[in-house]
């Protein structure tokens, strides 16, 4: 499923742009209980992550989220282009090794498509509703 369409060129509204602070705010709700096993949250999984290996595939995943959220709206062309290439990699289904997204979230047991979903929710927030002719009669 190719979502590039959803990813504005230049952003429709001015949104405010998340800091340092929000990003990591957003990764830590992202991997919060519920949502999954405190045992599949990379960041919180140190004990785990016992090889090199592991620790540059956590890393790759971390910089690929943080750079999706702090440059997808970005008006520096360089920043757009690589949160834009963090996307496409976010997105891709290849699962080939050693560090594709696919394969990476089947390392730390996470849902690929959940990341991607609850990702695309902080991106692209749902436009609130505003019903302010509801119950109204209109003269004619």
């Amino acid at each position: 499923m190719d979502i590039r369409h959803l990813l504005p060129s230049e952003p429709a509204t001015p949104t405010p742009r998340l800091n340092s602070s929000d990003v990591e705010e957003v990764l830590e709700r992202m991997f919060a209980p519920p949502s999954v096993d405190a045992g599949q949250v990379p960041m919180h999984a140190r004990s785990r992550i016992d090889t090199g290996e592991m620790r540059l595939a956590l890393a790759i995943l971390e910089d690929a989220l943080r750079c999706a959220l702090r440059h997808h709206d970005s008006r520096i062309t360089e920043q757009r282009l690589a949160a834009r290439e963090a996307m496409d990699w976010l997105r891709s289904d290849d699962d080939s090794p050693p560090f594709t997204f696919v394969r990476i979230c089947q390392l730390f047991d996470l849902d690929p498509d959940w990341i991607r979903d609850t990702l695309h929710r902080h991106l692209f927030p749902a436009p609130t509703r505003h019903h302010s002719c509801a119950g109204t009669r209109h003269a004619a």
